[in-house]
């Protein structure tokens, strides 16, 4: 016998293992993608090899023109090199700007289609299913799947596009970094994982909490639609409930308030460890790079580059892993919007697919 709750039967399957893998999920809204609008490929093929050369301008001029200034100090090379720099630096980052642009929108036209198969579902589903709680909560929950550029189906397709850009650029980094001393890079890798774990944690979590707040939001949008519909406006005075409809938003409000302050310490609680992580590691590696400047073993434009380097692998390597904590997390609910869409009607009278 299916438990329930708030009247709404739990169907057992919610407690189960996904029905689909992150890879399968992958496949599925990279095919979806191709087959909507493929020219988002070429925009971002385009796009991943910009991005992954821009971070490298910022590394080695510096380098090369403090070479210049504490050698020979030739002006024209200098002019040549400050030139380059800004020029290079300007077209490259105009570029990876324009192609970020263009491909947007491409990304928001693939989602639209996305809303297009959760509409028809809704509308050739069994009519029994239009007064099912269950299936109106997973209406809710699967909708929050399509409803915005940075999570679900195109949040998951943004940072897959800009995660090939990233991996290149971390190879370069890690080819620089592992010339100075490997213990450095395995060092920063470890730093960055636990951070990457615990970050993945909490969107965990917040994922748990989908089906309370779906069935929190069902509930208070509806009375919210009572109290700004006046053909309603009779009943409500006559009945006398104004105040308990009022009281009775105000408890969903606050219950959703509750969820989110909860979903919201944990990020604070990470964040507080990733700052300390980050103090400890900045602390122990750029000591290390002064003391091997001060033996004579570093020169001052490697100590800048390599200085600049170890930041920039930090931070891509931390941006790569939440990333891909952000790609777990939206591979949740993937994996609902999938499972609603292919729930079965006994009605249906063509595929919605």
């Amino acid at each position: 016998m299916d438990g329930s709750k708030n009247g709404v039967s739990v169907d057992k399957d919610k407690e189960q293992k996904p029905k689909y893998n992150i890879m399968q999920n992958i496949i599925y809204v990279i095919k979806g993608a191709w087959k909507y609008d493929r020219q988002v490929f070429y925009y971002f093929g385009a796009y991943t090899l910009v991005s992954a050369i821009l971070p490298f301008i910022d590394i080695l001029f510096p380098k090369f023109i403090l070479e210049e200034l504490l050698g020979a100090k030739r002006y024209e090379i200098l002019a040549l090199l400050l030139g380059g720099f800004f020029l290079s630096a300007s077209a490259v980052g105009f570029l990876a700007a324009y192609l970020r642009g263009v491909y947007y929108p491409h990304m928001v036209k693939i989602r639209f289609e996305y809303i297009r198969i959760h509409q028809e579902k809704c509308m050739t589903t069994d009519y029994e299913n239009t007064e099912n709680p269950q299936f109106l909560n997973d209406a809710e929950t699967t909708f929050r799947c399509l409803n915005n550029n940075d999570t679900g189906i195109e949040g998951l397709l943004h940072k897959l596009f800009a995660f090939a850009g990233n991996l290149l650029a971390l190879f370069g980094y890690t080819a620089i970094v592992s010339t100075l001393n490997i213990f450095v890079l395995l060092y920063l890798i470890v730093n960055v994982i636990i951070s990457y774990y615990l970050t993945f944690s909490v969107k965990k979590f917040e994922h748990s909490k989908k089906d309370e707040i779906s069935e929190n939001d069902r509930r208070s949008g509806y009375l919210y639609n009572v109290m700004y519909d006046f053909s309603y406006g009779k009943e409500l005075r006559i009945l006398g409930i104004r105040s308990w409809i009022a009281k009775l938003f105000k408890m969903y409000k606050d219950k959703r308030l509750g969820i989110d302050k909860d979903i919201k310490s944990k990020y604070l609680k990470v964040g507080i460890i990733d700052i300390f992580l980050l103090l400890i590691r900045e602390g122990i590696i750029y000591s290390y790079l002064v003391y091997l400047v001060i033996k004579g073993r570093l020169s001052i434009p490697d100590f800048t580059m390599y200085f600049a380097t170890i930041a920039k692998f930090a931070d891509w390597f931390t941006m790569m892993l939440n990333d891909l904590a952000h790609i777990r997390a939206q591979n949740l609910s993937i994996c609902d919007y999938r499972s609603f869409i292919e729930k079965p009607d006994r009605m249906a009278n063509k595929d919605v697919i």
